[in-house]
């Protein structure tokens, strides 16, 4: 499975995103959290029962909803992802739309 990683801030404090596609149900899942203090998730579509469906539609509401943006590549790149090698793949995406692939 690939998973596609967003650093940024919010209320001062840094933050990472991890947006990901599991190849064996197609659903999405989104993890938000500080970077300081990963047990604690600003948001999980794991403990979210309205993300039944996990749409990427629906997790783009959930970023907004929480006053996170990242770069519309990644919402491309994770639609994409088929994940045909079955690859481990950590894949940062960065502001100018470009990415880093770090293979497992």
């Amino acid at each position: 499975m690939k998973r596609h990683l967003y650093h940024t801030s919010r209320d001062g404090r840094e933050v990472v995103v991890t947006l990901s596609r599991d190849r064996h149900t197609a659903e999405f899942s989104l993890q938000v959290s500080y970077v300081d203090d990963t047990l604690t998730p600003i948001y999980s579509s794991l403990s979210d029962s309205r993300a039944r469906m996990k749409t990427l539609e629906y997790l783009r509401t959930v970023l907004t909803r929480i006053g996170i943006r990242i770069p519309e590549s990644m919402f491309t790149a994770v639609a994409s992802d088929t994940d045909r090698t079955h690859e481990q793949q950590i894949v940062e995406h960065f502001d100018d739309g470009s990415t880093r692939i770090t293979r497992l």
